[in-house]
């Protein structure tokens, strides 16, 4: 099991910086090959430099970006950077300035060119080298990046590790023509096209391994009615490949991991997961009758399963919030302003899926994922703690 979470967590497994994983890894594929395979749809990619999983979401959703990249352009560095690389042998040693006169070269938005005078544009491109760095297919071996933010005329002396190639998933026919990620999606499935069956297990089994939630709305409530069914077996798939439980509810499923050294979990050891947390409980209290029955007062039907309310209200539960429970957090949040708290708060809820943003008419979308779980100080707790105080955590009624 350790095995097979690792590669669903991690891009690839590299021998080098790791013996022991990459050959226990090797050594339990049998176990948990046929899983991937066949219940995921997912290939593996062996060599001996590396392992990876070349993992596919079930659907795309808007936290699978990169984590730290926030703009189109780094992208296209990044993009750019893997063009470079494929001209070179492994171990080949190039200086950040030919890469840089490489970019430059090749950057074919003429109406957005590349300044590297620009202040902003280098500190985007510092992110990009340090993300290639960190996934190993770069390695510095004299200077640092961070240089370049003070002067495009800094040097770094980088090494190509040689696995830049299989970055990318491979992919089954020409995408020079894609216009947008659902171009990628439907080329996915389009080779099951004879067995749409094939399509839909797929598509499940990734979504509830790999996304906090599958809920029955855009289109995916075939999905659910698919879970529903097949629920014994995805029951004892989930049990025994990654120890998880599986949860159905009205309008969503999902799978609880025991616990264990996981990424990228809800909740977690974070200081905003227990405030998020104190969140869903103030939600309950206001709209409680909305999740365990379908007569409710709140703003929308329930049927659907959501709850749509003001930004202003969803604000209001925040401040709340603030002053009830703000003195077990730690300092930064203690201290951060109530704007930027606000922000925090819904970012991390809608990455997990507990809540969607209605931008244009200013409103929360509250899901169905925001009442599963709820947290409290306990009832002994004294003000004045580190961020670190025990939090009464437990499961809600869910519809």
């Amino acid at each position: 099991m350790r095995e097979l979470i690792y590669l669903l967590e991690n891009k690839w497994i590299i021998r080098q910086q790791d013996k022991e994983l990459y050959y226990s890894v090797k050594d339990k594929l049998k176990d948990f090959k046929d899983f991937l395979k066949d219940k995921m749809g997912y290939q593996l990619i062996i060599t001996s430099d590396f392992i990876k999983l070349e993992k596919i979401p079930g659907k795309a959703e808007s936290w699978m970006g990169i984590e730290g990249f926030d703009s189109s352009i780094q992208y296209a560095l990044l993009c750019i950077i893997l063009m470079f690389l494929e001209d070179k042998e492994k171990g080949e040693q190039f200086v950040l300035s030919q890469l840089v006169d490489y970019i430059q070269a090749n950057w074919t938005d003429k109406e957005n060119p590349v300044d590297w005078t620009k202040y902003d544009l280098r500190k985007k491109f510092i992110k990009v080298l340090k993300y290639c760095a960190d996934i190993n297919i770069i390695r510095a071996n004299d200077g640092s990046e961070i240089y370049f933010a003070d002067s495009p005329e800094a040097e770094v002396l980088y090494e190509n590790v040689g696995i830049s190639k299989y970055l990318v998933n491979r992919f089954w026919d020409d995408i020079s023509g894609f216009e947008s990620y659902k171009d990628f999606e439907n080329n996915e499935y389009n080779k099951f096209d004879e067995d749409k069956g094939v399509v839909r297990k797929n598509r499940v089994y990734r979504s509830l391994v790999m996304s906090p939630v599958v809920y029955k709305y855009d289109g995916y409530e075939n999905d659910l009615i698919y879970i529903k069914n097949y629920r014994g077996m995805l029951e004892n798939d989930m049990s025994k490949y990654i120890g998880a439980e599986l949860h159905i509810h009205k309008n969503s499923a999902m799978v609880l991991l025991h616990s264990g050294s996981y990424k990228n979990v809800f909740p977690n050891n974070r200081n905003i997961s227990d405030i998020v947390l104190q969140i869903c409980y103030l939600i309950r209290q206001e709209y409680d009758e909305f999740f365990v029955s379908s007569n409710s007062n709140a703003d929308s039907s329930p049927i659907d399963g959501k709850i749509d309310i003001p930004l202003e209200k969803f604000e209001n539960i925040i401040k709340k919030c603030v002053n009830l429970y703000s003195d077990g957090w730690s300092k930064n949040f203690r201290e951060m302003h109530i704007k930027r708290l606000i922000e925090e708060i819904i970012f991390e809820m809608k990455d997990f899926q507990m809540i969607a943003v209605d931008k244009i008419n200013d409103r929360i979308i509250i899901l169905p994922l925001a009442g599963k779980f709820v947290g409290k100080y306990p009832k002994d707790y004294k003000a004045g703690g580190d961020g670190n105080d025990k939090m009464e955590n437990e499961q809600s009624g869910l519809y």
